[in-house]
């Protein structure tokens, strides 16, 4: 059996951009819609530009800004280390707030198929 530790002390240094995009694939985020997350919730505004940058190219973000980034996430998704591999987990009370029908297969949420 796989070890899975969760961490709530994830800091803006652990935030990678693989956990980032990870963590917006997870609650099916779009780039502009995380970026308002952060203006709305933390009053910074990170554009998104930057989130790009940072995912898909790996350029540096302010710190400020991924403190913020990682705060927005971390209301919603758990950080992770399984077998020493990074990863990200949707919270149950947000993955409830999703409704009914939702799975999780690896990371990737699909519709469970009607019976």
């Amino acid at each position: 059996m796989r070890e899975v530790w969760v961490s709530d002390d994830v800091t803006a240094r652990d935030l990678t951009p693989e956990r980032c995009a990870a963590a917006r694939a997870v609650l099916r985020w779009s780039p502009e819609h995380l970026a308002g997350m952060v203006k709305a919730e933390t009053g910074h505004a990170v554009t998104v530009a930057e989130i790009t940058g940072f995912e898909v190219y790996g350029e540096a973000m302010a710190h400020l800004a991924k403190g913020a980034v990682v705060a927005v996430l971390r209301r919603r998704v758990e950080f992770t280390t399984t077998e020493g591999e990074p990863g990200v987990v949707c919270k149950r009370e947000v993955f409830a707030a999703q409704g009914p029908g939702y799975l999780e297969f690896g990371g990737v949420r699909k519709r469970r198929p009607p019976l």
